[in-house]
């Protein structure tokens, strides 16, 4: 029933895919960690999620410097702050 397709790209296509694909991850973060901070008090679940969203986005930003070239990096991150 299954389908077995297969898609052959270049590393260079691969590496704008997992930037695209991290920075979208790393903005959708900063929302969430925005919008936990902006809620003030937070149920125990919210305060641990708010936690670890901080160290995701830290995580993923080490992840971004090092597929970035470094001008487009602080751009990057400039923008998002």
């Amino acid at each position: 029933m299954g389908m077995n397709l297969s898609l052959e790209i270049d590393y260079e296509f691969a590496d704008k895919v997992t930037v695209e694909n991290l920075k979208d991850s790393y903005r959708r973060l900063g929302k969430d960690i925005k919008d936990l901070e902006d809620r003030g008090v937070r149920e125990p679940w919210q305060q641990e999620d708010y936690e670890n969203f901080k160290k995701y986005r830290k995580a993923i930003k080490k992840v971004l410097k090092y597929y970035m070239v470094h001008t487009e990096a602080k751009e990057f991150f400039d923008e998002s702050k």
